[in-house]
Formats: structure tokens, sequence, C-alpha cells
């Protein structure tokens, strides 16, 4: 990995960061033709894999709700439902970094931690950079976020930098080419791991006992100090470069604008199923989200001010509509695996290939296989 990263000195202000966390070079290995005659680096966005160990039900219902739902089949192995199909998705995209979405592990029933530390062996096995953040169910797990952050830190060519903001892992890269910021990636915790008794799930989420029940924040949203930094990474780029430097947002939770966005483009109302057929769009939306960020819009507005052409969201595993509007694009990730709920024909991961000139292209990979 130390040809094509390098950390980042993190530059210190009252506000927090003001420099990438990590640097990515653009070549060597991101110099490729990717058939159209233009070189790119190429990222894999891998979403929503929400691996289950069963061995750690907590209590005789949740045993039996989590077997009814989602393994009727009759195939509980992660390695047949998930990462058979992570692995031919990484084999077809042949990328250069890999950013997982959230709900890696589905926290709850990982209360050993084996299902984190077969997350961490199986990213890191595929030998390149990754850039994991939480979901809403990662730090459900009673092993605590702290231990769930020290396995990253284990990993050589994890990314993971916790920042020191509301909530964990809120940090930025940049794509360089010959000195020159590319692309910036800003990946954010959108927060939101409930406390088992919440009416809005009453039978999952982390317990009040958790050993770092009180470093988790339990209400989803981006906070005002993550925006902060975000306008204050772009702006020190700018000044760095001489320009605005695009970027592209990740994060678990979509923002409340996709629904604006929907309305616009297609008409959408809330419960209706629709399929993005415009021209570049793709995908489709069968999900309907009762829980959004950013609902007076601040976070969009800076992030669109900054730059941000990009925003890549996960958390409905059905939604993978990919929509463009005002020269931004507004994706879901293609759901990964097969674990929990999935729309068949639907699961692969999210390709998004950034080029030298700052522009970029996005297209789903959706597996070629069933799991059974």
């Amino acid at each position: 990995m130390a040809d094509t990263v390098r950390s980042a000195a993190g530059k210190r202000s009252p506000g927090g960061r003001t420099e990438p966390d990590h640097i990515l070079d653009f070549g060597p290995s991101g110099r490729r033709d990717r058939g159209e005659g233009k070189e790119s680096f190429r990222i894999l966005m891998l979403s929503d894999l929400q691996i289950i160990d069963l061995c750690c039900t907590r209590n005789p219902t949740r045993d039996r709700q989590i077997k009814g739902a989602y393994f009727r089949e009759g195939v509980p192995g992660m390695e047949e439902r998930c990462f058979t199909f992570v692995r031919e998705t990484v084999a077809r995209a042949a990328p250069d970094l890999l950013v997982f979405a959230g709900d890696n592990v589905y926290g709850e029933f990982d209360d050993l931690g084996r299902m984190q530390d077969l997350f961490c062996r199986e990213a890191e096995g595929f030998g390149i950079p990754w850039a994991p953040i939480f979901g809403n169910h990662d730090n459900e797990s009673r092993m605590g976020v702290r231990w769930q952050m020290s396995r990253f830190a284990e990993c050589p060519h994890c990314l993971f930098t916790d920042g020191g903001l509301t909530g964990h892992g809120n940090y930025a890269l940049s794509i360089r080419r010959d000195g020159r910021d590319v692309m910036l990636l800003f990946l954010l915790d959108t927060n939101g791991c409930r406390t088992v008794g919440d009416p809005w799930a009453p039978e999952e989420g982390i317990t009040p006992d958790n050993i770092d029940y009180g470093l988790v924040c339990h209400e989803a949203g981006i906070y005002p100090d993550q925006t902060a930094w975000y306008r204050a990474v772009a702006q020190t780029a700018k000044e760095r470069n001489g320009r605005t430097v695009p970027s592209l947002a990740f994060f678990h939770i979509p923002l409340t604008v996709y629904d604006e966005v929907f309305r616009e483009c297609y008409g959408y109302e809330f419960g209706v199923s629709f399929d993005a057929t415009r021209p570049g769009d793709y995908g489709g939306i069968y999900e309907h989200s009762k829980h959004t960020v950013d609902a007076d819009g601040s976070f969009y507005r800076t992030a669109r001010e900054c730059g941000t052409a990009g925003f890549f969201t996960a958390h409905e595993h059905r939604n993978d509509a990919c929509i463009h509007r005002d020269g931004a694009v507004f994706a879901y990730g293609v759901k990964s695996g097969y674990c929990t709920f999935y729309r068949r024909g639907a699961v692969g991961g999210t390709v998004i290939d950034v080029f030298a000139d700052g522009s970029f292209t996005v297209f789903p990979l959706y597996t070629e296989r069933y799991f059974i």
C-alpha cells in the first residue's frame, strides 16, 4: 500500500483537521484505461453486508424473528450468503479503493465480535486500500465501538480514521495526481444507533449497559461540527490548488434532499416505487425511507458550495437508484450480499470511475448468481 497511499498530517485549526487524512495516488495503480480511452481511479462501493452471527441472538424472540425473516431458505453461512458474492464483485470491478458504506456487521448479532473480525479479514484480504464507515447497526455490538475501531487500526490497508467529531469515522481522502488534488472523498458517520426499546424498532439496537454506550450518538444526523469540518477541508484544498476541488460524499443514512430529487425528477410519491429511466440514470426506488438526515438541508447546501458533485448512500437495501440533477449525482449503493433483506437481481456493488480531469461516472455491478 505504501506505493499508492500516504497518511496526511491532518493540519489542525480550532475547528479540527483541515487536510485529508490519507492521500491516494492516481497512479500507478489508478492509471488504467477502462475501455473508453481514459485513465481512471476506480472506487467500488459495497453496501449493507450486515453479516450475522446466529450464535449471538440475545433472546428467543429475536432468534425467532431473525431466522424467520431472513434465513427461511436454510442457508445460514456468511460465506454462502455474502462473501462469495463480494469476492466476485471485487474481482470483476478490479478497483483501486473499496468503500464499505455502513452496516458492515449487524452489531446486535455480533456480541462476541466474530463478525467484525471476519469482515476485517475479508476486506484486508483484497490487498488494496479500503475505507469503511459505520451504519446505524454496526455499533450495537457489546464489544463496543472502541474495540471495533481498534480492529480497523490493526489492518494495514484500512484507511478508517475516527476524526474526533460527532460519531466515529468522519474522515477525508484525496486522490492526487502530480501533486494536485483530482478528487476529495468525504466519509461521514450519520449516527443513529438506537437503543433497545425505541418505538421505531423495540427489539433491536444497542443496550444501555454497552461498554461504549455513552460514546455512540443515538440520534441520526450529520451534526454541525461534521459540516464545519467538511467545509474546512474543502476550503484548504481550494487554497492549495487555486480552484474548487470536486468531491464525493459517502454516508449510510440518506439525506432528506433525496426525496426532493425523486419528486422533481420522477414525480415521486411516498410509498410508490419507480424505475429511474431518464438518460444517465439507472436502478429504482423500491423501499421508502421514513428516516433521513439533514432535514434542514444545511449539510447538503454546504457540500454543494464546496464542490461536491456525488452523494452516495446505503441503508435501504432494495434501492439502487442513481439519479442526476443540477450537475450532481444522488445514488443508492447496490446492496452487497444476501444477508437480511434484499431485492433479487439488485445485489452486487456500485462502481465509480474518477478521471484525471475531476469528472466521474457511476454504474451498478450486479452479481451474476443467486445464493441458492
